[in-house]
Formats: structure tokens, sequence, C-alpha cells
């Protein structure tokens, strides 16, 4: 299910875990800190995800294509 994050886009980030191989680039190279290992195997993990910008570096790097973004419409700026 897509989250409204922080910057205002919805967002669904799905790690499939029989892919994830634990090389822990995700992890490291995410720009918002989105993803954690997780004991006991270290898998990735989408611990923030209000904080996604939907950049989808997580993905397009992922060497086992493990990762999946799904970035929807911005939401609608509130009325004042």
């Amino acid at each position: 299910m897509p989250t409204l994050t922080r910057h205002g886009r919805y967002v669904d980030v799905l790690v499939d875990m029989t892919r994830c191989r634990s090389c822990d680039l995700c992890v490291k190279l995410c720009p918002e800190d989105v993803f954690i290992t997780q004991a006991p195997l270290f898998k990735a993990v989408v611990e923030r995800i209000a904080d996604c910008t939907g950049c989808r570096l997580c993905e397009f790097l992922c060497p086992d294509w493990a990762i999946d973004v799904r970035v929807g419409a911005a939401a609608a700026p509130e009325a004042a």
C-alpha cells in the first residue's frame, strides 16, 4: 500500500527477501536512510518509508533486482 511521504509523494518500496543477498548497498547508498538491515540474515528492510523521495536509486543499484519502488502522483497541496 503506497504511503504519503513527507515529500508529498505516494511511494511504496518492496524488498523481495528471496532475492536479497544482504549486500547492504541500499542501506549505504540511500540518500534518505530509508533502509536498515535486520538480523539474523541482515537483509534489507524498509524502516523509514515516510522519508523516501521515490528517487529509485536503491532499485537501480540493487545487483539482485530485489527492490521495487512504485511512485504515485504527488499529493495535492492542502487548501489554506
